[in-house]
C-alpha cells in the first residue's frame, strides 16, 4: 500500500548504473540529504505559489535553467538530476492540493533513502571488481556561453510541457516529465541523428516491454509471476548495460523507461502501463 513505489527502484537503477563503486557513508548520507532538500524545498515553493501560476512557472523555469547550466559546467550528476526531477514532479501534485505535494515529496525522499540502502546492499552482495560505469562521467565541461545556451534550450523545451501539465493538473504527467528530463540529459552534447533515433527506439523498447509485462502480470494476478517477470526483464537489460559499449547508455534509458512505466501501472494513477506508454 505504498503509492509511487516505482520511485525507489528507478533511483536505485540510476545510482547503480552510474556508480562503478559503492558510495561511502558520507556520500550516501549526502545523497539522501540532497534528495530530501530538493523535494522538501520544491514542496514548500509549490505550496506557497500554487495559487499564483505565473510566479510559480517563472520560479520553476529559473530553477530548471540554473540546474541545466550547473550540469553543463560540471556540477555533480546526482545533485542536478534530483533537482530537475523534483522540479517537474512535486509541483504537479502541489497544484492539486498542498497536501498532495507534501505527500509526494515525502515519498520521494523516502524512496531516495531506500535506493541508497539498496545500492549498499547490492555492492555488499556483488562487490565491484574494477568495472566501469555504464554511463561514464561527463568528459566535456562547457564554457559559460555554451552552458548558458544549452540551459536556455533545455528550459525552453521542458517548460511549456511542464506548464501544460500544471494547468491540466494531471498526475499521469509524472511519467512524461521524468522521461523528458532523462532524455534532455542524454542529448546535451550535440547529439547526431543516429543517436537521436537510438534514444527514440530505446524509449519505445522500454515502453513495449513494460506494456507486455504489465499485461502478463494483470492476466495472471500471481505475485510469483510478477517477481519472475521483473527478474527476467531486469537481468536482460542489466546484463547488456553491464557489458558496456555504445549501446549501454541507450539500454539504460530503456531500462529506466521500463521501471517508470511498469511502476506507474501499479500505482493509484488512472490507467495502466499501456496508457502511460501511449
Amino acid at each position: 500500500d505504498w503509492g509511487f513505489s516505482f520511485l525507489a527502484p528507478m533511483l536505485a537503477a540510476q545510482f547503480l548504473i552510474q556508480m562503478p563503486h559503492p558510495p561511502t557513508l558520507r556520500q550516501g548520507l549526502a545523497l539522501i540529504a540532497i534528495i530530501g532538500l530538493a523535494t522538501g524545498g520544491m514542496a514548500l515553493l509549490a505550496g506557497l505559489l500554487a495559487a499564483s501560476p505565473v510566479p510559480l512557472i517563472l520560479s520553476l523555469g529559473l530553477i530548471l535553467y540554473i540546474s541545466y547550466y550547473a550540469h553543463a559546467r560540471g556540477a555533480p550528476e546526482m545533485v542536478t538530476l534530483m533537482l530537475q526531477i523534483s522540479a517537474v514532479t512535486v509541483p504537479v501534485f502541489a497544484v492539486i492540493s498542498p497536501g498532495a505535494g507534501a505527500v509526494f515529496a515525502s515519498l520521494f525522499a523516502k524512496a531516495g533513502l531506500i535506493a541508497v540502502l539498496i545500492v549498499w546492499v547490492a555492492f555488499a552482495i556483488f562487490p565491484a571488481k574494477g568495472r566501469q560505469s555504464a554511463t561514464p562521467a561527463k568528459a566535456v565541461v562547457l564554457d559559460a556561453g555554451g552552458a548558458a545556451h544549452l540551459a536556455l534550450r533545455n528550459t525552453l523545451i521542458l517548460l511549456p510541457i511542464l506548464l501544460w501539465y500544471l494547468l491540466d493538473t494531471s498526475q499521469v504527467a509524472v511519467v512524461m516529465l521524468v522521461t523528458m528530463v532523462m532524455l534532455l540529459r542524454q542529448i546535451e552534447h550535440g547529439t547526431h541523428a543516429r543517436m537521436a533515433i537510438g534514444l527514440i527506439l530505446a524509449n519505445l523498447l522500454g515502453g513495449v516491454v513494460a506494456s507486455v509485462a504489465y499485461t502478463f502480470v494483470g492476466a495472471t494476478d500471481q505475485y510469483i509471476i510478477f517477481l519472475a517477470i521483473l527478474l527476467t526483464v531486469s537481468l536482460c537489460f542489466a546484463g547488456q548495460i553491464a557489458l558496456g559499449g555504445p549501446r549501454a547508455a541507450l539500454l539504460a534509458v530503456a531500462f529506466g523507461t521500463f521501471i517508470l512505466l511498469i511502476g506507474s501501472g501499479l500505482t493509484p494513477l488512472p490507467g495502466g502501463s499501456g496508457d502511460a506508454f501511449i
